[in-house]
């Protein structure tokens, strides 16, 4: 019922119906399920929002700018159903085969064990037995007996091992895989920043990291924001200071009383009030030196102007297994590439230390499926491992798909 033009409000917490359009608020939105950004995307008036994005924070009005049958989700499921309408050409010409199989060796055991009797005065035990012998032998269910054991086997082993197969069909694709291909965000990382680094400045007068940590973590208390649980992570054994007069400036940070000081956290042109350009110009967070996808900047008050007093920087934390993972297939002359929808240098940064050379970042869904298609049309038995909705249509079209455990819904079923 929702048409071009209407109005939405969307509370914090709440999932967004339609592609639109802010008209009024400020909000950090979780786009990871469609776009594989680890981190919340910030969106003020006249940004475009996605439908199934999760609103975090503040409340936004959205001008709706595209019907239901076009928005960005619908497309996804879009793909996949035409991707699932690709089959790879082996599962094609099983199904085909066993269409017509069948029914051909069933009539051809019938006429064995009837025209013998009744045209050439055979014997109707001996052709009946011959009949039967033929159907035995021919129908696919001897075809199929050499094989279940193994097949048991390896689903078996696979579920102890946490891995859940669909079927034997996909256990034979395997073994001729000559590509994987792998997202990003979720997959290779945890798809939830970590602090990474704490870099104090002249203003914070020698005082110690930690000191520094449970002053921006004070700020963060009460907060859903992924920054804030990744600062509250990083104090949980440490005694935080109260915060008063606690307040969400939009579009900037956090600010507060903590002790009798003004402290605030944040984007740096916010927590430096716009006013000290020197202090912006010497100062800037060095996401590039600390590997970091994401920082944030802790500032006081000293009764003239916000004084920056450190930098925290955050990262998408890679997953332990990842580089050993990525090791052994290489060794086993298999080639590794990334298709991530997150266009930030993080993906290259994270293709870096896995030692993965292949990268292709900033994707859309359908940009993820060329890529898988350009090399399958070079005749490569290609896998996907993914975990988010932007992920299906191309786990859909893949020789193999892989889901992580738990990936989105759609990305499980396809």
């Amino acid at each position: 019922d929702i048409q071009i033009g209407d109005i939405m409000i969307i509370k914090p917490g709440q999932k967004i119906a339609m592609d639109g359009v802010v008209i009024k608020g400020y909000s950090a939105i979780n786009q990871s399920a469609i776009t594989g950004e680890s981190i919340p995307v910030e969106k003020k008036v006249d940004d475009e929002v996605f439908a199934g994005t999760l609103n975090e924070e503040g409340l936004l009005e959205v001008k709706v700018t595209k019907h239901v049958e076009d928005t960005t989700i619908s497309k996804i499921i879009h793909l996949v159903e035409e991707a699932q309408g690709e089959r790879a050409p082996a599962q094609a010409f099983v199904d085909k085969f066993a269409k017509y199989y069948t029914p051909i060796i069933m009539l051809i055991a019938l006429l064995v064990a009837v025209v013998p009797p009744l045209f050439f005065g055979g014997d109707w035990d001996t052709w009946v037995y011959q009949g039967l012998s033929l159907l035995v032998v021919g129908c696919p269910c001897s075809l199929v007996i050499s094989t279940p054991v193994s097949i048991v086997s390896a689903i078996g082993n696979s579920a102890k091992n946490g891995v859940l197969v669909k079927g034997g069909i996909y256990l034979e694709e395997i073994g001729g895989l000559q590509a994987i291909a792998f997202d990003k965000t979720g997959t290779l990382t945890y798809g939830q920043p970590n602090l990474l680094a704490i870099e104090p400045l002249h203003a914070a007068n020698n005082m110690d990291e930690q000191r520094l940590l449970t002053l921006a973590a004070s700020l963060e208390i009460g907060s859903r924001h992924p920054i804030a649980h990744a600062l509250l992570t990083a104090t949980r054994q440490l005694h935080l200071p109260q915060a008063e007069q606690l307040e969400q400036v939009a579009g900037g940070g956090l600010q507060a009383m903590i002790e009798g000081k003004a402290y605030r956290l944040g984007h740096l042109s916010f927590v430096l009030d716009n006013a000290n350009e020197q202090v912006l110009a010497d100062s800037p967070p060095n996401l590039e030196q600390h590997h970091a996808s994401t920082s944030v900047t802790l500032s006081q008050f000293d009764g003239h102007t916000w004084q920056p007093m450190a930098h925290f920087y955050f990262h998408d934390k890679v997953r332990e297994a990842a580089r050993a993972t990525i090791d052994a297939l290489t060794a086993q002359g298999i080639n590794v590439l990334m298709l991530t929808g997150d266009p930030s240098e993080q993906a290259q940064l994270v293709a870096q230390r896995l030692g993965i050379e292949t990268v292709y970042k900033g994707l859309t869904p359908q940009d993820k499926v060329e890529h898988l298609q350009a090399l399958q049309q070079q005749g490569h038995v290609v896998q996907m491992v993914g975990d988010g909705v932007n992920d299906a249509p191309v786990l859909a079209a893949a020789t193999i798909s892989t889901a992580m455990a738990g990936a989105a819904d759609l990305a499980q079923v396809t």
